[in-house]
């Protein structure tokens, strides 16, 4: 666009705009009485008025001033626009205005009432009559026929810079909203008239000035749709303008790593597709930054002093990885009743030992017990902090062991052990395999698991660690399935037990969401602090996550309901299928895999269920629609993402991208009596 003005009118034709990048992202209206306050800010530009804000008594007084002023160049040569009256309200006032006002030191002049390509042409004659003959043109559309001409209006005249809906104008005669809704149109209207023509749309003012939580979401959503910029009423407002108008650090940051790739054409990185358009987005956002830098330096009357920023970072980095590797978490937990209140209120259990204490002690416990989906959590949360703070995904854990009584009021650690790893073959990152161990107050073990964990270096060690060898699930050491064994009596009252048949498929009809401040305070109640799963600055609503042993746990609840009194779960392996948002209904169904009768007690029956946690599926749609044998195949063998990917597009494409995660499981439950 620079270029074209230089073209039509010689370099001088943007004498101001010398060393001005094309920045308009803040635009500050400047009454006389502020204008000290106006030079204090950094905005990128002033406007002065002569229009709405201006009494029509005090209009001449007001340019008289203003045409003094800027003659003297009171706003030090700061790139100023004059918003003059229209010429549709008096041709000889607007006419004063801009030949007055048209000095050495005034940009371009701001046009308001805009509704043809005709109009500008009369400013331009009217700026022939100026001491500065190279003054730029800025329009405002302000009515529906406007708005309708909008792109007649952006071709009409090359001096024209940027376009701008005067939205405050536009409801009173549109009749409509001064809403999102509203003005959804009228906006999308001129940016797309403006960057057709490679001029700068911006948008209109915030009116609540007072109200900077509600002016800062305006101004994102302004950028969102795709406004260079904002007129602003404040100081204050232009610091916010001028932050959210500029490639944000993470913006910077991928557009380094993007084009850093050097690649042509179209290729893939961390599940993401780039290209073209991609790279140049990337080459406008590193542009954006020096041009905004060069404007901020030459605001900045001496540097700041500044302190020295530490960031602190955690989890294990790769060069620290060796064989046996031992950590403990950083941290003891109290699981208080108060604790446990909080827990149950986010996953439902029916299950007597769990949840009432007579029931518990009628078994021999001293206690209600803690439900197995809690003690697996805290295995792998507890050591979030030192170990897996920055991993990339957390793929699922195996032979997930309930071995003693665990009871309200005990206190917890957790101790790891690295067990081996895995390389990812033609791509950097690695999984890594770590042994957890729960141990109470009296450090003795309560829960056991073996944990894997995706990250996206490579390992090289400087002592060879094993590759990882799975180990086959046994739970004939727990004692708590021995204290069940031997306590387990029959009684008259008890819970319902559904008969279960090998082979079929439990449609459960419960579901769950996980919603963000759900989320937010599991994390807290488990010293959680990965920030993809709560850092809204960082992440969208779309990448922020829920985190895995959450959306198992609720898995579980989900199902454990229909399978009567469940009195322990172990886990033969547990792993994350596909991510979960915030804010997704969850539901599931489980396949019964094996039922077998516990021999030393006739009480009780082990059962192996594999249960799928599904996203956003309504399971009422299963009365319909069929579930292919091939979803649970060979259940003992665990399936991959890829691998479900390819049985849902070839058998069941409803399930394609719902499945959140698998957990086979062998459950204790008191065995139905037949009628």
């Amino acid at each position: 666009m620079m270029q074209k003005i230089i073209k039509k009118f010689g370099q001088n034709g943007i004498r101001n705009f010398a060393t001005y990048p094309g920045l308009l992202r803040s635009m500050l209206f400047v009454p006389p009485s502020k204008i000290e306050l106006a030079l204090s800010s950094p905005a990128d530009s002033f406007i002065v008025d002569l229009e709405d804000s201006v009494p029509k008594q005090e209009k001449e007084s007001r340019r008289n001033f203003w045409a003094k002023a800027l003659r003297e160049d009171i706003l030090k040569g700061r790139p100023t626009f004059v918003r003059c009256n229209a010429i549709s309200a008096g041709f000889e006032q607007a006419k004063k205005d801009i030949q007055e006002l048209g000095v050495k030191s005034v940009t371009g002049i701001m046009v308001p009432m805009l509704e043809t390509a005709d109009e500008l042409h009369e400013y331009e004659k009217i700026m022939r009559g100026c001491e500065n003959r190279d003054l730029f043109l800025f329009g405002l559309v302000e009515t529906p026929k406007g708005v309708m001409n909008a792109y007649k209006i952006a071709t009409g005249s090359e001096r024209l810079v940027a376009m701008c809906l005067g939205h405050l104008d536009y409801i009173t005669v549109a009749h409509c909203a001064n809403t999102v809704p509203g003005l959804q149109y009228p906006k999308n209207v001129i940016i797309h008239a403006a960057r057709s023509r490679d001029l700068l749309p911006i948008e209109s003012v915030t009116t609540g000035y007072k109200n900077h939580e509600h002016f800062e979401a305006d101004a994102r959503l302004s950028r969102e749709m795709g406004f260079a910029g904002k007129a602003v009423l404040t100081a204050d407002q232009v610091y916010i303008t001028n932050s959210i108008f500029s490639p944000s650090p993470k913006e910077i940051a991928w557009s380094r790593r993007l084009l850093g790739f050097e690649k042509e054409g179209t290729f893939s990185d961390k599940g993401r597709m780039w290209g073209p358009p991609f790279m140049l987005m990337a080459k406008y956002h590193l542009e954006q930054h020096e041009a905004a830098k060069k404007m901020e330096e030459k605001q900045i009357e001496k540097p700041v002093d500044s302190l020295k920023c530490v960031f602190y970072e955690y989890g294990l980095k790769p060069q620290k990885i060796e064989p046996n590797l031992k950590l403990q978490s950083s941290y003891s937990l109290t699981v208080t009743d108060s604790w446990l209140s909080t827990w149950q209120s986010s996953y439902f259990d029916v299950s007597p030992i769990y949840i009432s204490e007579i029931e518990a002690k009628k078994l021999g416990f001293k206690n209600i017990l803690l439900p197995p989906s809690l003690l697996s959590t805290l295995s792998i949360a507890m050591v979030v902090l030192q170990y897996s703070a920055d991993h990339a995904l957390l793929l699922g854990f195996r032979n997930g062991k309930y071995l003693r009584p665990a009871y309200p009021g005990d206190t917890f650690t957790t101790d790891m052990k690295i067990e081996g790893y895995r390389n990812l073959s033609g791509q950097k990152g690695c999984v890594i395999y770590t042994q957890h161990i729960l141990k109470n107050q009296h450090g003795e073990p309560v829960f056991s698991l073996q944990k894997q964990t995706l990250f996206d270096y490579s390992v090289q060690s400087s002592q060879e660690i094993p590759e990882f060898v799975e180990k086959e699930f046994n739970n004939e050491d727990s004692l708590l399935k021995k204290h069940l064994i031997e306590n387990v009596k029959p009684k008259e009252d008890e819970l319902l037990s559904a008969e279960l048949e090998q082979g079929i498929v439990v449609v459960h009809p419960t579901s769950k969401s996980i919603e963000f401040a759900e989320n937010q305070q599991l994390c807290t109640l488990l010293k959680v602090n990965n920030s993809h799963i709560a850092n809204k600055m960082k992440f969208l609503p779309t990448e922020l996550l829920v985190a895995g042993p959450y959306s198992t746990a609720a898995a579980l609840a989900i199902s454990s309901i229909d399978f009567g009194e469940v009195l322990m779960q172990d886990f033969i392996y547990s792993s994350n299928i596909s991510k979960m948002n915030p804010g997704a209904m969850l539901s599931a169904i489980s396949y019964i895999v094996d039922i077998k009768a516990i021999k030393e007690n006739p009480n009780l029956e082990e059962v192996t269920v594999l249960t799928l946690g599904l996203s956003n599926f309504d399971v009422e749609n299963l009365r319909m629609w069929p579930v292919p044998k091939s979803l649970f195949a060979n259940p003992f063998v665990q399936k991959t993402p890829v691998q479900y990917e390819l049985i849902c597009r070839t058998d069941c494409p409803y399930f394609l991208h719902k499945i959140v995660n698998q957990t086979l499981r062998k459950i204790i439950r008191r065995k139905p009596h037949k009628s």
